[in-house]
């Protein structure tokens, strides 16, 4: 149970890290193509963007105005946890059998 929780753990962490590290990376290359995060209306903020770069700035945009980060870790976790729990259940029950199996298998000492 202990490899469980530090799984979920680790999980949890990595996937709030992937998710703000998105968000974050976003926010970073809309200022890195010249859009102003502070301006008031939409003629400032896309003043110093490049019209190559426009098309580019307006994907990030609606990318960046979307769904949140915490939400989209939250449904990351949501969607991996079943898989975390059927690879630790599932690896139980290979480690059960393998027991079970090493009782039953013959002797092969050949003691007779």
């Amino acid at each position: 149970m202990n490899y469980l929780v530090v799984g979920v753990l680790i999980a949890s962490v990595i996937i709030w890290i992937g998710a703000w590290w998105g968000h974050y990376s976003t926010k970073l290359l809309m200022s890195h193509y010249g859009y102003d995060f502070e301006a008031m209306n939409k003629t400032d903020s896309y003043g110093n963007v490049l019209l190559e770069n426009l098309e580019r700035v307006n994907k990030l945009k609606s990318n960046y105005l979307g769904v949140g980060w915490p939400f989209k870790a939250i449904v990351g976790l949501v969607m991996y946890s079943p898989y975390l729990l059927l690879v630790y259940f599932g690896g139980s029950l290979i480690r059960r059998m393998k027991i079970k199996n090493k009782e039953h298998a013959p002797n092969n000492g050949y003691k007779q």
